[in-house]
């Protein structure tokens, strides 16, 4: 889902979609996953493996999180 949001308008811009229709259709349910991934936003804790996933959860979901970047093990 982030790559909706994220990177709507270069979707917008690809060749595929210059047909007006398929434009249309994209804009209309990128707007309907928009909404569906919204409802599912509601956590216990949630837990971060970077610093920039967090951001971009912040930013998408308009959540302000004390919740720490937990960064993955390494041997």
């Amino acid at each position: 889902m982030q790559y909706i949001r994220s990177h709507y308008q270069e979707y917008l811009q690809n060749p595929y979609f210059k047909n007006p229709v398929k434009k249309l259709i994209f804009q209309l349910s990128a707007k309907y996953l928009r909404k569906w991934d919204k409802q599912f936003i509601k956590f216990d804790k949630i837990f971060f493996n970077s610093f920039y996933t967090k951001k971009t959860f912040e930013k998408n979901y308009n959540v302000s999180t004390n919740y720490p970047v937990l960064y993955p093990f390494v041997e």
